[in-house]
């Protein structure tokens, strides 16, 4: 069962290191897109989305934020 020969405060040591990796993969991925939302309220053709879409990129935007 326990093929690691570890204690369960060890596993639980090492569950939490993976999950802060985890975190930290996650972080760069929002930042990127975020960084990249950013960027598409200067594009030439936002000025010609609709209410929807804008409603749409505004959502999405908040949501990068939390």
């Amino acid at each position: 069962m326990n093929d690691r020969n570890e204690t369960p405060l060890e596993r639980d040591d090492r569950n939490f290191s993976e999950l802060l990796q985890e975190l930290r993969v996650i972080q760069t991925g929002v930042q990127i897109l975020f960084a990249f939302l950013l960027t598409l309220a200067f594009t030439p053709r936002f000025p010609g989305l609709d209410a929807v879409q804008r409603g749409t990129y505004m959502a999405t935007l908040l949501l990068a934020v939390l």
